[in-house]
């Protein structure tokens, strides 16, 4: 098994902690405290990709600053802050609150409206382009088939960037 490149869910960890050292960027490194023990990912920050641990506890994130790792946890949320994709206005936060509300499944625009009660109508239209666009909204219906679909077989649902971005 390789190295995962990947961060971890935002909300699964309190620490964020980098090697200071260059190592073996094919080989995760495994750290090990009292009440805590992480793999290392191959993590790319400030253009550089260095192995990363992501911690829940402070005092394993005191021992690792002991060991040779740096916290850089401020500026990794920051960053993670900065690029995860939110609802800029209240109209797409109401939408997205109202499919999270709602059941599994696929919601047409008059269901998810009525829910939404501040949700003018005239603001529907940009609020649901710019949510399916950041990829926080799926439609059933693909941009191709668009031209011939009339807009009330239009369903959406919300994605999993969608629910993370309304934990932010």
């Amino acid at each position: 098994m390789g190295i995962l490149k990947e961060p971890p869910r935002p909300g699964s960890y309190k620490f964020v902690a980098q090697m200071i050292r260059h190592l073996n960027s094919d080989i995760p490194q495994l750290f090990s405290s009292y009440n805590e023990t992480a793999q290392s990912r191959l993590v790319t920050f400030n253009g550089e990709a260095r192995h990363t641990i992501f911690l829940k506890n402070e005092s394993a994130l005191q021992r690792a600053q002991k060991l040779g790792w740096r916290d850089i946890t401020a500026q990794f949320l920051e960053m993670v802050n900065e690029t995860t994709p939110k609802p800029s206005t209240a109209g797409q936060r109401h939408i997205l609150e109202t499919l999270a509300n709602m059941n599994a499944g696929w919601h047409g625009k008059v269901e998810i409206v009525e829910q939404a009660t501040d949700l003018p109508d005239s603001e529907w239209r940009t609020a649901i382009k710019y949510l399916e666009k950041k990829g926080l909204v799926e439609c059933n219906i693909d941009k191709r088939r668009r031209a011939i679909a009339s807009n009330r077989r239009y369903q959406y649902k919300i994605t999993d960037a969608g629910r993370l971005a309304l934990e932010m």
